[in-house]
């Protein structure tokens, strides 16, 4: 799994449906839990491929929740803002018995609340490793992998990639400076160059903080 920077919510915050008795904190409610068959110490021979990941060591998963009904969210960290391909590894875990998995890409061009979030695309996600892409317009600033399971077992995600932002608006301008004396500000606007006059004793501390329109 490459690295990504992870937001997951679990909006109704319900218990996790048990289904294995060696992992770790297997009730309580979560989102997307990384799981790495490795740390657990399951011994799985090379025909089984369940929880084997896409690449690596470890993948993301989705357990169904108690009542069977999942809404869990994996929100990206601020993006590029520009337009872009972003993709990702999905499996459902155990289609065989409990059918395919189900999923939304879910995109802001605000906030990662989930409340700012419009529904992009969605789908089912097949029993083996298949790769996802969705062209992300202009403007969007977060994206997030939705499971929205009904009655299933549980859906892998894995190797998501994306370009991420800097976190800094592409419109930024400076607005001025803040002077400060002895820790106090004393400037009640913003003066338009740090040189501008305090008056102050040779033993007092100065110091200059920059103003921004964001």
């Amino acid at each position: 799994m490459k690295e990504l920077e992870k937001r997951p919510k679990e909006l109704k915050g319900l218990q996790t449906n048990r289904r294995k008795n060696n992992m770790k904190q297997p009730d309580p409610p979560k989102a997307w839990q990384v799981f790495n068959l490795w740390a657990l110490g399951i011994e799985m021979g090379e025909d089984d491929v369940t929880w084997r990941p896409s690449s690596g060591h470890q993948f993301l998963v989705s357990f169904a929740d108690r009542d069977r009904i999942n809404d869990d969210w994996l929100i990206s960290p601020v993006l590029s803002g520009h337009a872009q391909t972003i993709s990702f590894m999905a499996r459902s875990l155990n289609s065989f018995t409990y059918g395919d998995e189900c999923y939304q890409v879910m995109v802001s061009k605000k906030s990662p609340h989930p409340s700012d979030f419009e529904f992009f695309d969605g789908g089912t996600v097949p029993g083996e490793w298949t790769e996802f892409k969705f062209e992300l317009p202009e403007g969007a600033r977060y994206f997030a992998i939705r499971c929205t399971s009904v009655d299933q077992f549980a859906m892998g995600i894995d190797d998501i990639t994306y370009i991420p932002g800097n976190g800094i608006p592409d419109d930024i301008e400076l607005q001025g400076y803040h002077l400060y004396c002895n820790g106090k500000r004393v400037t009640e606007t913003p003066v338009a160059t740090p040189e501008a006059g305090v008056a102050c004793r040779p033993t007092d501390s100065l110091a200059v903080s920059a103003v921004y329109n964001c």
